[in-house]
């Protein structure tokens, strides 16, 4: 029969998606019964389901839905959704250097959108092409994302 999670939510995943995943937030992520992230407790039952989903329109349009257990719920994922994006986007804007992983960064930021209907909160975000090229380059190195300089050699023993 199979999973009653993706039976149920299935239908949700929007059309054409590359690529998609639909889950509810478990381990390590839930502490007791109040979700945390590095100690920082967010508003999101143990129990909320997210349905995201990847489509390339010419450019990667990443789109992540939260199914809240009620109204108020989604209020409030969407509040702390849009304090975190002008934040994230106040930082991003007082670094004024021209360096273009930092810049697809911005357009990455700029381009977020939360919105609610009734029990859903849906974030919607273009990535652009050299974000992704950046995350991929140096997820082999230890450097910051973002910085195209090589690590530096150990010193001559």
């Amino acid at each position: 029969s199979g999973s009653t999670l993706l039976a149920d939510h299935y239908h949700d995943v929007p059309l054409l998606s590359q690529a998609w995943g639909i889950g509810k937030i478990g381990l390590p992520f839930v502490d007791g019964h109040t979700l945390s992230l590095l100690g920082i407790p967010i508003p999101l039952s143990a129990d909320t389901t997210f349905i995201a989903s990847v489509r390339y329109l010419g450019a990667l349009h990443l789109r992540v839905e939260e199914i809240a257990a009620n109204v108020d719920a989604a209020q409030a994922t969407t509040r702390v959704a849009g304090v975190a994006l002008q934040v994230l986007r106040s930082l991003q804007a007082s670094d004024a250097s021209q360096d273009p992983a930092k810049a697809a960064l911005g357009d990455f930021l700029n381009s977020a959108k939360v919105q609610q209907q009734d029990n859903r909160v849906v974030l919607r975000a273009v990535v652009p092409a050299s974000l992704l090229e950046n995350l991929l380059s140096s997820s082999g190195s230890t450097d910051m994302p973002g910085s195209m300089e090589p690590a530096p050699a150990p010193p001559a023993q």
